[in-house]
C-alpha cells in the first residue's frame, strides 16, 4: 500500500487533461486524492508538505486567523474557583475567591474592593490579526450576602493587563449566582499573546441616595476568558 500527497501549493488536474474524450490517464485520479490528503495531512497537524507552521510554530489548522482559519469560540483560560477555602492542600487557596464590601456611613457613596490577582497564560498567535489578541469574559459569581437595595448598583471588575470591562450584577438585593459575559466585541480585553498576563478582579457599589448602611459579599467561583469570533 502507497500514500500518495501533493505538495502546497496545491494544483488541479490540467483542464486539457480533464476534457471529454480525452486519454484517461492516472493522475485524473491521483491528483485529486494526492491534493485531498495534503490538505487533510496539514489541517490535523500531521505534516506540512510545504505549507508554513501556525503562530505556535507547529504544523496544523488552529483557527488563529487569517490562513490558519477563521476564529473560534476557543477558550484561553478557565479558573475554577469554588472549592473549599482555608484547607491545607486544597487546590483553591483562599485569595482571588471572596469581595466584602461594607460601608457604616449611608448616603450615596461608592465603595470599592480589590482581591488578589492571579495570573493566565494566553497561547501566542500573530501579535496584530491574530484569533486571542482581544478576549472576551465570562464568569459566575455568587452573591452570599446582601444587604443592597433593588437601585443601588453592584458592578464586578474584570482587569486585564491594562484593559478592564465591568458588568453589573442584576438583582443586588437578591442572593445567588450571577452568571457575567462579554456581549459585544466592546466588551473584550486586549491581552499579550504567547505570554503570562496578570488578572485583576474588583467590584464596585454605587447606592443609591439615602438609607442606611448597607454591602454585601459574593464569591468569584468561576472566571473564563475566551476568543468570541463574529
Amino acid at each position: 500500500m502507497s500514500t500518495i500527497h501533493s505538495r502546497l501549493p496545491l494544483y488541479p488536474v490540467p483542464y486539457i487533461r480533464a476534457k471529454n474524450g480525452q486519454p484517461g490517464y492516472s493522475e485524473l485520479l491521483t491528483t485529486p486524492a494526492a491534493n485531498a490528503a495534503t490538505l487533510a495531512d496539514w489541517v490535523d497537524g500531521l505534516g506540512t508538505y510545504g505549507g508554513p507552521l501556525n503562530p505556535s510554530s507547529e504544523p496544523g489548522h488552529d483557527h488563529s486567523g487569517g490562513h490558519f482559519g477563521k476564529p473560534l469560540f476557543c477558550t484561553v483560560a478557565s479558573l475554577s474557583l469554588d472549592g473549599p477555602q482555608g484547607t491545607t492542600g486544597v487546590l483553591y487557596p483562599q485569595r482571588f475567591r471572596s469581595i466584602t464590601i461594607e460601608d457604616d456611613a449611608g448616603g450615596t457613596t461608592t465603595n470599592e474592593t480589590m482581591v488578589s490577582p492571579t495570573f493566565i497564560w494566553v497561547p501566542p498567535c500573530d501579535a496584530t490579526d491574530g484569533a486571542y489578541v482581544n478576549l472576551g469574559i465570562s464568569a459566575r459569581v455568587d452573591l452570599t450576602t446582601t444587604t443592597l437595595t433593588a437601585s443601588d448598583v453592584l458592578t464586578v471588575f474584570f482587569k486585564v493587563g491594562e484593559d478592564e470591562q465591568g458588568f453589573v450584577v442584576s438583582g443586588p438585593n437578591t442572593t445567588g449566582v450571577k452568571n457575567l459575559a462579554s456581549s459585544s466585541t466592546s466588551e473584550r480585553v486586549s491581552v499579550r499573546v504567547g505570554a503570562v498576563n496578570l488578572v485583576e478582579v474588583r467590584a464596585s457599589v454605587v447606592r443609591a441616595a439615602g438609607g442606611s448602611s448597607r454591602g454585601c459579599k459574593l464569591d468569584i467561583n468561576e472566571l473564563e476568558l475566551g476568543v468570541y469570533s463574529t
